[in-house]
């Protein structure tokens, strides 16, 4: 009898983080992303969050792949889904906000040499803020 019991509150519990989980990640991936963009800054709006100065900003580019990160240093990660501070198999630290699978990837390269990518909820969105950077 006890070893039913002892089954019955495993199951449950473990359903009960099932939910959890799944509600969390659906949370993550359906939450709408977005950023302002003005004359003088961008500011990410997401959990993470992040504020980029443009006269800040040396370079912008727009590339395919996302730099392989070793850990994460300070943020989340979840799947995909990339917010923070990370590491990569190089040693250097670079900030992610990736919110989709697969797409484009914005590079800023800020003055000091530290980097920041951006890939939004999709392609059509990465693209719109990429050409509102470049001008």
């Amino acid at each position: 009898m006890a070893f039913f019991i002892g089954f019955i509150t495993t199951f449950i519990l473990v359903a009960v983080l099932c939910v959890v989980i799944f509600l969390f990640r659906k949370k993550l991936y359906k939450s709408d992303v977005r950023y302002i963009l003005n004359d003088s800054t961008l500011i990410m709006k997401s959990s993470f969050g992040g504020y980029i100065a443009r006269n800040n900003i040396a370079s912008v580019e727009l590339t395919d792949t996302l730099p392989p990160t070793r850990y994460r240093s300070l943020g989340q990660s979840f799947f995909w889904l990339k917010e923070g501070i990370f590491t990569t198999l190089d040693g250097e630290s670079i900030e992610i906000f990736n919110y989709a699978k697969t797409g484009s990837v914005i590079c800023l390269t800020r003055f000091k040499g530290d980097r920041v990518y951006i890939r939004l909820n999709n392609q059509e969105e990465t693209t719109e803020l990429y050409d509102k950077l470049k001008m």
